[in-house]
């Protein structure tokens, strides 16, 4: 069974897959529906932002998990850690393309989850 801890990390990063999405959405529908290339890069960053913010915010409840759940914070903490390198990485060469697809793999199918909630899909299973 879950600690509160890790029931927060796991709230967290539901709250911060959703807020993914949404811009996702947003950026998606800038795009295709009112050729918005402005509005559309400002979602992109927003997610990768999204993404660089969620390492500091899951940082407290990662830090007091202890016994079995230890190996599941680092479990954490290194995928989140992923997850913002590769942001980082797509602003700083401002590529649209890495900023697009953050979160998905090559060979990805539309309405597939992306790793953020593959992640929480495994941490509801412990």
């Amino acid at each position: 069974m879950a600690t509160n801890e890790l029931k927060i990390v796991i709230r967290l990063l539901k709250s911060a897959a959703k807020k993914f999405n949404e811009l996702d959405s947003e950026a998606h529908f800038a795009l295709r529906m009112k050729q918005d290339v402005t509005t559309h890069r400002k979602k992109l960053l927003e997610k990768a932002q999204l993404l660089l913010n969620l390492e500091n915010e899951i940082i407290i409840p990662l830090s007091v998990m202890k016994g079995a759940e230890l190996d599941i914070s680092y479990e954490i903490k290194e995928q989140v850690a992923s997850f913002a390198f590769s942001a980082r990485d797509a602003i700083k060469k401002n590529n649209l393309f890495a900023l697009g697809t953050l979160l998905t793999s090559m060979g990805s199918k539309e309405g597939e989850g992306n790793y953020l909630e593959k992640l929480i899909e495994d941490l509801e299973k412990k």
